[in-house]
């Protein structure tokens, strides 16, 4: 299965609220795929030995991801606050 099936498979089942679930789940190490410098920190982790190597690149990629969804959320959220004061 490819993710792009078990994202069609989301919106059949649970509507467009299955979405953002699915891009939590792998939106960190597609981040950090696109930034260079983070990308070839979780590489030089990978390359390392025992317990680092193993959790390092996870670590790196939950990180990142828990960063860019609560900078996500922040700007929704500002966004919405100050387009419902214009109403």
């Amino acid at each position: 299965m490819k993710l792009d099936d078990l994202g069609l498979l989301l919106m059949r089942n649970e509507g467009a609220g299955g979405i953002p679930r699915l891009r939590r789940a792998f939106g960190g190490g597609i981040l950090v795929h696109g930034i260079a410098p983070l990308h070839h920190l979780s590489v030089r982790l990978a390359a390392g030995s025992g317990l680092v190597a193993g959790l390092g690149p996870t670590l790196v990629s939950a990180l990142v991801g828990i960063v860019a969804g609560g900078l996500a959320v922040a700007a929704l959220t500002t966004w919405t606050r100050v387009r419902w004061k214009k109403a």
